[in-house]
């Protein structure tokens, strides 16, 4: 499981329409970080839940760095 970092600080600064935006390109990221058999879904809010099947515990941490340099390669999503 995984949460979005200041989700509310950025809908009270600029709105849900912009949160909303930020929630988009996350689940895009995280869905292009994971292999075709693998699940990402919301499931409230800023948090997110992975099903990786037939992953074991190293394996989901490649994909979980994998997710960390994508998103960090994008910088903020969102520019004011």
């Amino acid at each position: 499981m995984l949460d979005i970092n200041g989700l509310k600080l950025t809908n009270d600064a600029f709105g849900h329409q912009v949160g909303d935006l930020l929630l988009e390109k996350a689940a895009k990221v995280l869905k292009m970080e994971c292999r075709a058999d693998e699940i990402v879904a919301r499931i409230g809010g800023d948090e997110f839940v992975l099903l990786l099947p037939k992953t074991d515990e190293k394996e989901a941490n490649q994909i979980i760095e994998r997710i960390n340099v994508a998103i960090n390669s994008k910088g903020t999503f969102i520019k004011p």
